[in-house]
């Protein structure tokens, strides 16, 4: 998760700069709105995976060591 959010972010700059001018072109100020909104989604479709894995990563490895 850590490695895919870091890509994100580093690549963000490039392609946000061109989604909002030309955005910004064919909707005005709400097409910076439509930019972020989708940015955001795929930044959540990164991350609430990872939150997910983690959390069961951490009861499987308790749940293990009950057992042990």
């Amino acid at each position: 998760m850590g490695a895919t959010v870091t890509a994100l972010l580093a690549l963000s700059p490039r392609w946000l700069s061109g989604q909002l001018t030309g955005s910004v072109r064919e909707f005005g100020p709400i097409g910076v709105t439509f930019v972020l909104a989708g940015w955001l989604l795929i930044f959540s479709t990164l991350v609430i995976p990872g939150i997910v894995a983690g959390a069961w990563l951490v009861a499987h490895r308790a749940a293990k060591e009950a057992l042990a």
